[in-house]
């Protein structure tokens, strides 16, 4: 019978090992689970981390652009001022040339 109670409490400590190897079987499964969903969360941040900074990018360049566009446009309005002060110089030329035919006349 000792022998039995032997065979028995090595059975019982077996089945104890056992289900003990299941269930950290089971945590090691439950952890590793999380932490691939913790891995695509981190991902999902910096793959957003990223397209922020490329959109960051971008907007430099259209920033560049637009300075560019805005000397290109003072340039050409300090062009068209400069004509139209030489266009008004020319009318008041020619009015001032009519009056003195006026005058003649």
């Amino acid at each position: 019978n000792a022998l039995g109670d032997l065979l028995l409490e090595i059975n019982k400590l077996n089945n104890e090992i056992k289900s003990s190897r299941e269930v950290s079987k089971k945590k090691l499964n439950g952890e590793w689970r999380k932490g691939k969903k913790i891995e695509k969360k981190v991902e999902a941040k910096r793959s957003t981390l990223v397209s922020r900074e490329g959109e960051t990018e971008l907007d430099k360049v259209r920033e560049e652009r637009l300075k560019s566009n805005i000397i290109t446009l003072s340039e050409k309005i300090e062009k068209t001022d400069r004509v139209g002060e030489r266009l008004l110089a020319q009318k008041e030329k020619c009015e001032a040339e009519q009056e003195q035919a006026k005058k003649q006349f």
